[in-house]
């Protein structure tokens, strides 16, 4: 298995194989935003069999909060959350702080 090339260019060319063989990005801070349960221990779980260092969320908010504050290398975002003041919130954080990238 290959790691995607985006965690490639944001981990430097730092990697480093488990002990099954697979390589990961040394460093890499993931957030995953997910609502249900289940699903967001699943992703965190497998994302941390990687490797990489994992910060799992249910709420958009909790999510926003976090990239603001201390933000991640890369955030997995499931685009159906139930949480609905984020999109207000995200308008208010974005022309309060507009951001380089």
């Amino acid at each position: 298995m290959r790691v995607a090339p985006d965690l490639t260019t944001i981990a430097g060319g730092n990697f480093e194989q488990n002990d099954v063989g697979l390589s990961y990005a040394v460093g890499v801070r993931i957030l995953v935003v997910e609502d249900q349960d289940s699903i967001r221990r699943m992703i965190e779980a497998l994302v941390q069999a990687r490797g990489y260092s994992v910060t799992a969320v249910g709420t958009g908010s909790k999510a926003l909060d976090i990239a603001l504050t201390d933000p991640p290398d890369l955030i997995l975002l499931d685009l159906m959350l139930r949480d609905n003041s984020t999109d207000s919130k995200c308008a208010r954080e974005s022309e309060a702080k507009p951001r380089r990238h």
